[in-house]
């Protein structure tokens, strides 16, 4: 299952490469380095699962050169794995570990 994938992946601050699909994105493989999935509520009152992620490699719609923090959509992730399991990432500078979001947080680092 992809979350416990993640959940050591954060815990250890391995690197991880998902697929990621979503209709009218550009699908496919993300590389990087997951900080925290935590649970969302929008102001409609509907939850979602996101992660926080440092993209370093991989497919991105967004013009922001790697590495850069993304917001993932959990339930459009599949095919999970650790890419290097002997080697730590540097936590991100834009990580906030207090950020409010987080009061709901299933891991994180």
């Amino acid at each position: 299952m992809s979350l416990e994938i993640f959940k050591e992946a954060i815990e250890k601050k391995l690197v991880v490469s998902f697929e990621y699909n979503i209709p009218g994105k550009s699908n496919g493989l993300r590389i990087g380095n997951p900080h925290a999935i935590f649970e969302a509520e929008k102001k409609d009152g509907s939850k979602s699962i996101q992660m926080h992620f440092v993209q370093t490699d991989g497919v991105s719609d967004s013009s922001k050169p790697f590495p850069s923090f993304r917001m993932f959509s959990f339930k459009d992730v599949s095919n999970a794995q650790i890419c290097l399991p002997n080697k730590k990432f540097t936590v991100s500078k834009d990580y906030n570990p207090n950020w409010d979001g987080y009061k709901k947080a299933i891991v994180k680092i």
